[in-house]
């Protein structure tokens, strides 16, 4: 998988923004978080640049077993693809109003008279904060008529857990992550 030109870098979050977002909404008993993953994220967004690939393993090309075809989808593993796909994902939420801020190129938002909807992504894994069920109705139902969303109350995000308590606390662990780890380099 070979892309021609530069420019593949794509924004991340940034983890200081992340734990800003959740205190400062998690003494709010009215504030919902959630956790959206989009399906086959980088197959929404189109190339930027001529993009080639051999034949799949296992298929026949029209032209040849041997074919070079040229990819019109960004792929998993492509030079730019993480590129592509920020650009088509921040060009969507900006037709839809949102607005980002300037200090986080991965954190959005929308404010209807007192309603918002936050979010901050990290590549297809979001989290999203609101305090309006009608508000984020509406979001889900725009963004599923480009993306297959998974959408879930918020309990892991990047490798953290994060569980709200019953006095409206987050408390954040690494734990599962940790063991991961571990398990790993333990015989």
């Amino acid at each position: 998988l070979k892309s021609v030109g530069k420019d593949s870098y794509a924004p991340v979050l940034q983890l200081v923004t992340l734990r800003a977002l959740l205190s400062l909404h998690c003494n709010m008993p009215n504030i919902k978080f959630y956790q959206t993953d989009i399906s086959s994220a980088y197959l929404t967004a189109d190339v930027r640049k001529p993009t080639y690939i051999s034949t799949p393993h296992g298929r026949t090309a029209p032209y040849g077993s041997k074919a070079i075809l040229q990819a019109l989808k960004a792929l998993y593993g492509g030079d730019d693809s993480g590129r592509c796909f920020y650009d088509k994902y921040l060009n969507d939420h900006l037709m839809l109003e949102f607005q980002q801020i300037a200090g986080d190129e991965c954190y959005l938002f929308i404010l209807q008279d007192n309603k918002f909807i936050k979010i901050l992504f990290h590549v297809d894994d979001n989290i999203v904060v609101t305090n309006d069920d009608s508000l984020m109705e509406w979001y889900l139902h725009e963004m599923s008529k480009k993306y297959t969303i998974k959408h879930n109350e918020l309990k892991h995000f990047l490798g953290i857990n994060i569980t709200r308590t019953y006095q409206n606390k987050l408390a954040l662990d690494q734990s599962i992550q940790i063991y991961k780890t571990l398990k790993e380099f333990i015989v």
